[in-house]
């Protein structure tokens, strides 16, 4: 899954790195570093955005207005924190086909959990472990993480 804001800030960096000729100095890093905050934010809202799109299907608007308001507090994006703490909590169900999805793809999740631990390093102030250019292969295959919540939530059609 795509996500239209993250790919333009790929691309604006990509284009920045190309035309100062600044590949493989700090300026890179420091746009990945920006890159992984910026994707994880994008993660968190469209997770929020499934969660708030499924708890409208229920045609009760306080139940969604609750939902809507009660999702803001999540903020985990780990694997293990999505299939429990979110979607365990519809059914269990839910998580089990999420879980299967994510079986499915074990490069998809390793991608992702990857741009999740280098999210945390960074907002800890410590050393990254992924390059720019990895971190743009990584976003393409971890979007079928959230393909796979997406399924798990029985939603059709974009939530962005």
């Amino acid at each position: 899954m795509k996500l239209a804001d993250v790919e333009a800030a790929i691309k604006l960096c990509e284009e920045h790195l190309k035309s100062t000729d600044t590949k493989g100095t700090e300026i890179e890093s420091i746009l990945t570093k920006y890159l992984l905050v910026y994707i994880c934010g994008a993660y968190e809202t469209e997770i929020k955005n499934m969660i708030t799109l499924r708890a409208a299907r229920a045609g009760d608007k306080e139940v969604e207005s609750f939902v809507k308001n009660t999702i803001k507090t999540f903020r985990s994006l780990k694997i293990e924190d999505i299939k429990g703490s979110l979607l365990g909590r519809f059914s269990d169900g839910c998580k089990s086909i999420f879980d299967s999805k994510i079986k499915d793809n074990t490069e998809a999740e390793t991608r992702y959990s990857n741009i999740i631990t280098n999210r945390h390093l960074v907002a800890h102030g410590m050393e990254i472990n992924i390059t720019f250019d990895e971190l743009v292969v990584s976003y393409q295959k971890a979007g079928n993480v959230l393909v796979a919540i997406k399924e798990a939530l029985g939603i059709n059609g974009g939530t962005s």
